[in-house]
């Protein structure tokens, strides 16, 4: 009977502090009338984010770190990958960098003709070329030299043109390619696992600034003050 008295009274004592994984231990959301956003943190490093808009909804989970005033957010689920990169020149572009955004169709359900995708509440479009028999993402962002002001959209051809004849990288969201010959000036990106129709899990911007209860997402190292989240 002493045991359990002893039993009894050092349990509740081990409890104290101990948090429950099950619940977040920090809350950020933003709504208005056509999108929400959630951000959940847990005691263990993980992550549950959610982000509903008009069309549909999509949910990421993954791992967080904070260091000073900088949210990370890693290790989650992306829609997509950079399959394969080809490289080569072409004379007769002089002061011009092309780059070709094409798709590679694996996924079980093929479409044939123009089709839209949603990416984070963000429309993309695709179109297949008969002639290629390949198919092209247009109104899709791509930047290069690690400086996204100079985003570029692809055109309905899936081409994003630069005037410059300097480039070390080309990055869309997700992926970062590094130049092997800077000579070149003409790229072919082939993506796969690109999403039909709906979004998979997702999370364009990774980083965030903590200023008191608001994080912001950081995009060429400033912040977008329309996605700002507040602590509940």
């Amino acid at each position: 009977m002493r045991h359990l008295i002893i039993i009894l009274t050092i349990l509740p004592l081990l409890t104290i502090g101990q948090k429950d994984k099950s619940k977040p231990i920090e809350t950020y959301e933003k709504t208005n009338a056509n999108l929400f956003y959630r951000l959940e943190l847990y005691s263990d490093s993980t992550f549950k984010y959610e982000h509903l808009f008009e069309l549909g909804s999509t949910m990421s989970q993954g791992r967080w770190r904070k260091k000073n005033d900088t949210l990370t957010l890693y290790d989650y689920e992306v829609p997509w990958k950079l399959e394969r990169i080809e490289e080569k020149y072409i004379d007769t572009l002089r002061n011009k960098i092309i780059v070709k955004i094409i798709i590679n169709d694996t996924i079980a359900i093929n479409i044939r003709g123009d089709y839209d995708i949603f990416i984070d509440g963000q429309q993309s479009n695709v179109s297949y070329d008969h002639s290629t028999k390949t198919q092209n993402v247009f109104d899709f962002e791509v930047w290069i030299n690690s400086d996204c002001k100079t985003k570029i959209k692809t055109n309905k051809i899936g081409i994003a043109e630069f005037m410059t004849n300097n480039i070390s990288e080309i990055l869309i969201d997700y992926n970062r390619y590094i130049v092997s010959d800077p000579g070149n000036n003409y790229f072919t990106l082939t993506i796969s696992n690109y999403p039909i129709l709906t979004s998979p899990p997702s999370l364009k911007w990774p980083i965030r600034k903590i200023q008191g209860p608001e994080i912001k997402p950081i995009e060429c190292g400033q912040t977008l003050k329309h996605i700002i989240l507040t602590k509940i």
